[in-house]
């Protein structure tokens, strides 16, 4: 990318003042030309001048606009002056009506707002998509292009930006990239380690936040006030405004799915129940056996595994899975044995994966009409005891709440607090023991912290400086007591 000062001159006379221009170093003069006269003295011989610095000479561009501005480069240049030569004597002075018309042809041109100077990868973000909608001739006619364009512009480049460090996670739930965009110089680079914008958020050690529905609804709006004005309907954006829309979709899309996650998210984390529990999200099923020439090399370990078992002893298969997602999904899908299985399954929800345990049954069980279920029922306990359990929000903090009245924790308190998690029914045998806990339970349900408890134990303090004082206190006691008997 190069960064010209360029200015137009007719004779010692300044036509176009200097301004600076940003360009590829691919392009030629001509393309500069283009860019800053805005195609006003397309009529009229040009001679190109280079030079290093204001201080030096002009240096004549023997190829003028045909050149290449691979020379600035190389040559190390950066000013570049276009030199009108042709005479304009002979031409009468222009009416009035044909300045109009000029007026009236330039601002029929679609013009583009200006390249920002590029300090940040932002600036190149919203430059790309300047020379996108060039490539695409695109452009606002009437003057509109620093105002309402510079503000369309400025609105994709914020959308963009935003959602950029999140292209991955966007494409996992089926929210794709509109191909307009992928066309962008950066996303359409080869090197990997820099097509992406927004490239701090990944390398810097700030705190990455996730993306949130408020942002994408803010996003989305200001991008549906561009696209509802009247300058969306000129000819030379019916290709460009289809992506942009496609644009707000994805984002839409993937907002309501964000949505909806944090609503059904609240509403399980206020839930009284667990989320999970085998009643609801588990299901258990039978496979034929195969014979031994048809079975699956794949299965070959884990089949040599359950033969070695008895009927109904469970086995996990998880670690004869493969690690890719896909190859484990077809290993579960396809499996099949040279002996009859049963499969249970138990989906733990989120990332956590299902659990999968298999047992050899009997052909009988298959034949038998009236085969006996004990073993398998037995079988299925042992598998729901221990499977892992998981307590919402909501039930932790009814449990913290109920016991924070107490300062510390008894046996009976412990029992109590057994008895809640678990749902453990059984009634403790001790008789004292059983009045403590109902008294507890009592205390609880009123609760009512008022409880007597020993100062020694329970007034905060750790040491010891104080023993002698009790020491002496139990011997008092001890002599009034001797004393009266």
């Amino acid at each position: 990318m190069l960064y010209l000062v360029v200015i137009v001159t007719e004779g010692i006379k300044c036509v176009l003042p200097e301004r600076i221009i940003t360009i590829t170093e691919d392009d030629q003069f001509s393309k500069l030309y283009e860019i800053f006269t805005c195609e006003q003295f397309n009529n009229q011989s040009v001679e190109v001048y280079v030079r290093q610095n204001k201080v030096d000479k002009w240096v004549e561009v023997s190829d003028g606009l045909n050149g290449d501005l691979k020379i600035m480069e190389v040559l190390g240049y950066n000013h570049v002056k276009f030199s009108l030569i042709e005479s304009l004597r002979n031409i009468e002075p222009p009416s009035f009506s044909d300045a109009f018309d000029i007026m009236m042809r330039n601002a029929r041109q679609p013009k583009l707002p200006q390249l920002h100077t590029e300090h940040t990868r932002r600036d190149l973000l919203y430059n790309e998509i300047i020379e996108l909608l060039q490539n695409k001739k695109a452009g606002w006619r009437g003057g509109i292009h620093q105002t309402l364009g510079k503000e369309f512009v400025e609105r994709v480049a914020n959308a963009l930006w935003y959602i950029d460090p999140h292209l991955k996670l966007l494409q996992s739930r089926s929210c794709h990239m509109p191909a307009l965009f992928k066309e962008l110089a950066t996303y359409a680079s080869d090197n990997t380690d820099r097509n992406t914008y927004n490239i701090a958020y990944h390398t810097s050690h700030h705190k990455k936040e996730s993306i949130s529905h408020q942002k994408l609804d803010l996003l989305i709006k200001s991008l549906e006030l561009s696209i509802g004005q009247p300058w969306v309907n000129d000819s030379e954006w019916d290709n460009i405004i289809p992506d942009i829309i496609a644009l707000v979709d994805m984002m839409r899309k993937y907002s309501e799915h964000l949505v909806k996650s944090n609503t059904l998210m609240a509403a399980i984390h206020h839930n009284d129940d667990s989320a999970r529990n085998p009643a609801n999200n588990s299901h258990m099923f039978r496979v034929f056996g195969c014979k031994e020439d048809d079975l699956n090399d794949q299965y070959r370990e884990l089949n040599d595994a359950i033969l070695q078992h008895g009927f109904y002893q469970y086995m996990d298969v998880y670690s004869y899975l493969p690690i890719d997602i896909m190859k484990r999904y077809r290993f579960l899908k396809n499996l099949q044995l040279t002996c009859s299985i049963g499969i249970y399954r138990y989906a733990q929800g989120n990332y956590l994966g299902t659990i999968t345990y298999i047992w050899k049954i009997p052909e009988s069980e298959i034949i038998d009409e009236f085969q006996d279920e004990t073993q398998k029922v037995r079988m299925l306990a042992k598998i729901h005891e221990g499977l892992p359990k998981y307590f919402t929000r909501q039930m932790r903090k009814n449990v913290l709440g109920k016991y924070s009245l107490i300062k510390n924790v008894t046996p009976a308190v412990l029992r109590m607090l057994y008895f809640d998690l678990t749902g453990n029914a059984a009634v403790t045998s001790n008789t004292i023991s059983r009045e403590i806990e109902e008294r507890l339970r009592l205390m609880l349900a009123l609760e009512d912290p008022s409880i007597i408890f020993d100062l020694r134990n329970n007034n905060g303090f750790k040491g010891n400086k104080f023993d002698i004082f009790w020491n002496e206190l139990d011997m008092y006691f001890n002599e009034v007591y001797n004393f009266l008997d």
